[in-house]
């Protein structure tokens, strides 16, 4: 390797390489430096159809999948659970427990609640799961669909023909659920309020595509847009993160790894919290 490679795609079999890579004494190998990025991966729930207006619905699918079987085996433990739509490296992160600890018995009851029994089939009902093209994505699907069918939801897999193909179906609000990421930085109002917001119910990748509308909600969000006073803010953001975990439109399941490759003579790669991608002028060769 003559320099660096960077940012590289949240990919399970470059995940899966890192540690026969990180061997190689012509090569150093790190997640580190990432932080500041907030890249978190979560499943959202299209809160037009009928199954998950109902909130206990989108609580059972929560406690369905095992957010720690997907760290260890998709991502090798590089990718962390997480315990809401903030990311560990916002200012505004609390620490705290999974909302939704993986409880099969406790998802099979909810359904139950909801309305919708085991029918003779064994099935309660149909639904559909698509994704924003990756590798990554992709297994986290099939873990999904997997976990959901223990607790007797069917459901089929809609694997995008292309990224444009699947900005289009999110964007008319076909889809029933999908597996995308988000980019949050260091603030909540670079890309996490669209993503909330009633006033961005959009037909736009990006913006409120899973139709989630609280009154509450929106005046959290919108009092932290103007907010000041930084422990203040941290106070709304706390406020916020608890109802929305309890509404789940989004559930947020992990932060996904970068990794950076390079060349061990390189010195000073950033570790700035946006690794690569921030700045690189302090970087040099060894001259050994």
């Amino acid at each position: 390797l003559n320099a660096i490679i960077g940012f590289s795609e949240v990919l399970v079999d470059t995940v899966k390489a890192a540690p026969l890579l990180s061997e190689n004494d012509k090569l150093s190998v790190t997640s580190s430096g990432y932080e500041k990025m907030g890249a978190m991966n979560y499943l959202e729930f299209n809160l037009r159809k009928k199954p998950f207006k109902n909130r206990e619905v989108r609580w059972a699918i929560a406690h369905a999948v095992n957010l720690e079987t997907i760290s260890q085996t998709l991502f090798r433990n590089y990718a962390k659970p997480l315990n809401g739509p903030i990311p560990p490296g916002c200012a505004f992160f609390e620490a705290g427990a999974v909302p939704y600890p993986t409880d099969l018995e406790k998802a099979e009851l909810l359904l139950d609640e909801a309305g919708f029994p085991l029918k003779k089939d064994g099935i309660r009902f149909e639904t559909h799961l698509t994704w924003a093209p990756s590798e990554a994505h992709h297994q986290t699907a099939i873990h999904i669909q997997s976990q959901l069918k223990k607790i007797g939801i069917n459901v089929i897999l809609d694997p995008p023909q292309s990224y444009i193909d699947w900005v289009i179906q999110i964007a008319k609000w076909r889809h029933h659920m999908t597996l995308s990421r988000v980019l949050a930085w260091e603030d909540p109002i670079i890309n996490l309020h669209q993503l909330y917001s009633s006033k961005m119910i959009r037909h736009q990748v990006g913006t409120n595509t899973a139709g989630f509308h609280n009154e509450q909600a929106d005046v959290l969000l919108e009092a932290a847009e103007t907010e000041t006073n930084g422990e203040i803010r941290s106070g709304l953001y706390q406020q916020f993160q608890g109802l929305v975990s309890e509404e789940l439109p989004l559930f947020f399941m992990n932060s996904p790894p970068f990794l950076t490759i390079a060349n061990p003579d390189l010195l000073n790669i950033p570790l700035t919290g946006r690794q690569v991608i921030g700045p690189m002028d302090r970087i040099s060769w060894n001259d050994h």
